[in-house]
């Protein structure tokens, strides 16, 4: 599930920006392994159901 999230989150990124190329983005899924919170309560879960972004800056002579 949290890989399909990540996946749906690059999906739209791409529709929006297509001018993005597919090795871009990199799309992880880290399920149970990485919870942000407890996942025993509602509100936890909700916390757990998210999307991280990290965005790089590659040296313009590489």
């Amino acid at each position: 599930m949290a890989r399909q999230r990540a996946a749906a989150v690059a999906q739209y990124l791409r529709a929006r920006h297509p001018h993005l190329a597919d090795a871009e983005l990199n799309v992880d899924g880290r399920g149970v392994c990485c919870y942000a919170t407890e996942n025993d309560t509602p509100e936890g879960r909700a916390r757990n159901r998210r999307v991280e972004i990290a965005f790089w800056r590659v040296p313009s002579d590489l």
